[in-house]
Protein backbone atom coordinates (compact mmCIF):
# COMPACT_ATOMS: atom_id res chain seq x y z
CA UNK A 1 0.00 0.00 0.00
CA UNK A 2 2.82 2.28 0.75
CA UNK A 3 4.78 1.29 -2.15
CA UNK A 4 1.92 1.66 -4.50
CA UNK A 5 1.17 5.48 -2.90
CA UNK A 6 5.04 6.74 -3.59
CA UNK A 7 4.64 5.15 -6.69
CA UNK A 8 1.79 7.24 -7.70
CA UNK A 9 2.66 10.41 -5.90
CA UNK A 10 5.34 10.53 -8.20
CA UNK A 11 3.39 9.94 -11.14
CA UNK A 12 1.40 12.45 -10.11
CA UNK A 13 4.38 14.95 -9.50
CA UNK A 14 5.82 13.96 -12.87
CA UNK A 15 2.12 14.74 -14.74
CA UNK A 16 1.79 17.98 -12.73
CA UNK A 17 5.52 19.23 -14.05
CA UNK A 18 4.68 18.19 -17.86
CA UNK A 19 1.32 19.96 -17.56
CA UNK A 20 2.44 22.89 -16.08
CA UNK A 21 5.76 23.57 -17.70
CA UNK A 22 8.14 23.36 -15.23
CA UNK A 23 11.11 20.66 -16.05
CA UNK A 24 12.01 18.10 -13.21
CA UNK A 25 14.27 15.39 -12.73
CA UNK A 26 15.24 12.80 -9.90
CA UNK A 27 19.23 12.86 -8.54
CA UNK A 28 20.57 9.97 -7.61
CA UNK A 29 18.96 10.45 -4.03
CA UNK A 30 15.58 10.49 -5.41
CA UNK A 31 14.69 13.78 -4.58
CA UNK A 32 13.08 16.22 -7.19
CA UNK A 33 15.18 18.86 -8.33
CA UNK A 34 14.66 21.82 -10.57
CA UNK A 35 17.04 21.69 -13.68
CA UNK A 36 18.88 25.12 -13.66
CA UNK A 37 18.62 27.20 -17.08
CA UNK A 38 21.01 26.91 -19.81
CA UNK A 39 23.68 29.16 -19.81
CA UNK A 40 23.98 31.68 -22.51
CA UNK A 41 27.47 31.20 -24.31
CA UNK A 42 30.22 33.49 -23.20
CA UNK A 43 29.85 36.90 -25.04
CA UNK A 44 33.10 38.62 -26.05
CA UNK A 45 32.81 42.80 -25.67
CA UNK A 46 35.03 45.06 -27.75
CA UNK A 47 35.56 48.38 -28.12
CA UNK A 48 37.49 51.41 -29.14
CA UNK A 49 38.87 54.25 -27.25
CA UNK A 50 39.94 57.49 -28.39
CA UNK A 51 41.27 60.61 -25.47
CA UNK A 52 41.09 57.63 -22.42
CA UNK A 53 37.01 57.93 -23.57
CA UNK A 54 34.96 54.90 -25.46
CA UNK A 55 33.25 55.97 -28.35
CA UNK A 56 29.77 54.49 -27.97
CA UNK A 57 29.34 53.61 -32.04
CA UNK A 58 32.62 51.49 -31.67
CA UNK A 59 31.07 48.96 -28.70
CA UNK A 60 30.18 45.36 -30.22
CA UNK A 61 31.53 45.93 -34.01
CA UNK A 62 32.65 42.73 -34.19
CA UNK A 63 28.87 41.31 -34.10
CA UNK A 64 26.80 41.79 -37.12
CA UNK A 65 24.31 44.91 -36.00
CA UNK A 66 21.18 43.53 -35.82
CA UNK A 67 21.84 40.20 -35.02
CA UNK A 68 20.33 38.98 -31.53
CA UNK A 69 24.32 38.74 -30.30
CA UNK A 70 24.76 42.31 -31.27
CA UNK A 71 22.11 43.31 -28.91
CA UNK A 72 23.12 40.83 -26.11
CA UNK A 73 26.91 42.09 -26.68
CA UNK A 74 25.75 45.47 -26.54
CA UNK A 75 23.59 45.13 -23.11
CA UNK A 76 26.41 42.89 -21.64
CA UNK A 77 28.67 46.81 -22.61
CA UNK A 78 26.51 48.43 -20.29
CA UNK A 79 27.08 46.08 -17.59
CA UNK A 80 31.16 46.17 -18.00
CA UNK A 81 30.95 49.92 -17.86
CA UNK A 82 28.73 50.13 -14.27
CA UNK A 83 30.60 47.22 -12.46
CA UNK A 84 34.08 48.98 -13.88
CA UNK A 85 33.11 51.89 -12.79
CA UNK A 86 32.19 50.95 -9.36
CA UNK A 87 35.73 48.74 -9.08
CA UNK A 88 37.67 52.10 -10.16
CA UNK A 89 35.60 54.42 -7.76
CA UNK A 90 36.56 51.74 -4.99
CA UNK A 91 40.36 51.48 -5.67
CA UNK A 92 40.05 55.49 -6.04
CA UNK A 93 38.75 55.75 -2.46
CA UNK A 94 40.78 53.40 -0.76
CA UNK A 95 43.98 54.07 -2.12
CA UNK A 96 45.67 56.53 -0.86
CA UNK A 97 47.03 59.82 -2.34
CA UNK A 98 49.35 60.03 -5.12
CA UNK A 99 48.76 56.38 -5.73
CA UNK A 100 45.47 57.06 -5.95
CA UNK A 101 45.78 58.75 -9.51
CA UNK A 102 46.64 55.91 -11.27
CA UNK A 103 43.06 54.66 -11.05
CA UNK A 104 41.42 57.72 -11.57
CA UNK A 105 41.74 57.61 -15.46
CA UNK A 106 40.29 54.42 -15.22
CA UNK A 107 37.22 55.16 -13.03
CA UNK A 108 36.70 58.71 -15.56
CA UNK A 109 36.38 56.46 -18.42
CA UNK A 110 34.19 53.68 -16.96
CA UNK A 111 32.02 55.98 -15.46
CA UNK A 112 31.64 58.20 -18.27
CA UNK A 113 31.02 55.52 -20.12
CA UNK A 114 28.40 53.89 -17.54
CA UNK A 115 26.13 56.84 -17.41
CA UNK A 116 26.19 58.34 -20.92
CA UNK A 117 25.72 54.68 -23.18
CA UNK A 118 22.79 53.34 -23.78
CA UNK A 119 22.03 50.46 -26.31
Amino acid sequence: MIRTFTISALILIFITAICCGDSFALNKKSHITKRPAKKKPAIKVSWQERDNRIIHDSVCLNYPEGDITYRDCRQEARVIFRQRCEKYTDLYQKTKAPYHLKHEDNRDKYCYAASQYWP
